[in-house]
């Protein structure tokens, strides 16, 4: 499950009169998790929403969230270096990280399709064009429709590599149907905040801090 809320989380990030793609910002995303099973939507609902902050500059992205159900986490983006960073601070694993190379396999292509909807949507004074994405993963599907916008630059990610380009811009709202274990799930994301602002190449530096070890 945590790999698909952390593709939620990628897929996610002034106001849209400009001509010219935004290719430098700060975007903040909130997501809410609802499902068929009472006693999982008690926790949830417990949970609140999970707040995150990505931040974009060209080809790279950052973004920090933290949830109860896996800590604070943080995944860095360099598009130029087809690298990402991922750092987690689990309550029950510890400070853990992964880091991987940027690429697109046959099986991650045969995995995804990709098919235009026929509805569009407002969201932040930008208009979405909607895209419903099908992802085979671990003998079962997952599907979601995403509203896209053409005004942000897209951004790489190991995730939406998957993609192959595809995807020609920016998703700002996203909502994910899957079964996880035997239970209904639906995931919905939305941006809530665009900021365009310079953004600090630091933030997109693949050292792995102090005191984390290779999961």
């Amino acid at each position: 499950m945590r790999n698909i809320l952390l593709f939620s989380v990628l897929l996610i990030s002034i106001l849209g009169t400009a001509q010219e793609k935004l290719k430098e910002a700060i975007i903040t995303s909130k997501q809410t998790i609802s499902t068929d099973s009472p006693q999982m939507q008690a926790r949830f609902d417990a949970m609140g929403e999970t707040v995150s902050t990505t931040y974009i500059k060209g080809n790279n992205s950052r973004v920090e969230m933290n949830s109860p159900m896996t800590g604070p986490m943080v995944v860095i983006t360099n598009g130029d270096k087809m690298k990402s960073l991922t750092l987690m601070d689990n309550p029950i694993a510890g400070k853990k990280f992964t880091i991987e190379d940027l690429e697109l396999t046959p099986e991650m292509k045969d995995n995804i399709e990709v098919v235009d909807g026929n509805t569009t949507k407002t969201i932040l004074g930008y208009e979405c064009e909607e895209k419903i994405i099908t992802l085979s993963q671990n003998g079962g599907e997952v599907k979601m429709t995403i509203f896209v916008t053409n005004k942000i630059s897209p951004v790489k990610t190991q995730q939406t590599a998957m993609l192959d380009d595809q995807i020609k811009g920016y998703p700002l709202y996203e909502v994910i149907n899957m079964k996880q274990s035997g239970m209904e799930m639906t995931i919905t994301t939305e941006v809530t905040n665009i900021e365009a602002t310079s953004v600090s190449d630091e933030k997109f530096e693949l050292d792995v801090p102090e005191g984390y070890t290779e999961q």
